[in-house]
């Protein structure tokens, strides 16, 4: 007998996320503040014509902040659903493969980026979401085959 509907980690990181969502949110409002406040600080010094990568910069920080809550949403729905012991669901497939599809975007956008401003950081982040593309892909796959397999045992029993 389950007294609480969700286990208390599920339950911290769901309010986490929760957290983090409304979070990127709000540094996507104030995103055009926070890059000319980055370009005149920073950048300028080291690149004359920094001004001219402002719009660059918006988008690929807006491109990725959208990305990034649509992983975090889907995460959440995942952990709710493992939280309820009913994680091989067609609808975490569906969510795996939301997750790998904004992954990939991610690591395309940044791509671009080490094409036109270079850092090692960038060169780290596009690794790290291919691998996530990757890794996703194939859980997306596991579970599939994990939903299927549990449909076919409730329709033997």
């Amino acid at each position: 007998m389950k007294v609480f509907p969700f286990k208390p980690l599920t339950l911290l990181l769901n309010y986490l996320m929760l957290f983090l969502m409304f979070f990127a949110a709000g540094v996507l409002i104030s995103l055009p503040l926070l890059v000319k406040g980055y370009i005149n600080m920073d950048i300028t010094y080291a690149m004359p014509n920094a001004s001219k990568l402002y719009f660059y910069i918006l988008a690929i920080l807006y491109v990725s902040g959208v990305c990034a809550i649509i992983i975090l949403n889907e995460l959440r729905k995942l952990f709710k659903t493992c939280a309820l012991d009913n994680p091989f669901i067609i609808q975490n497939v569906t969510s795996l493969m939301k997750i790998c599809y904004m992954s990939l975007v991610i690591a395309i956008v940044y791509l671009t980026k080490i094409i036109v401003l270079n850092s090692f950081f960038t060169m780290i982040v596009v690794f790290v979401f291919l691998m996530a593309t990757v890794f996703c892909y194939v859980l997306a796959q596991l579970f599939e085959s994990a939903v299927l397999f549990k449909t076919e045992n409730d329709l033997t029993i």
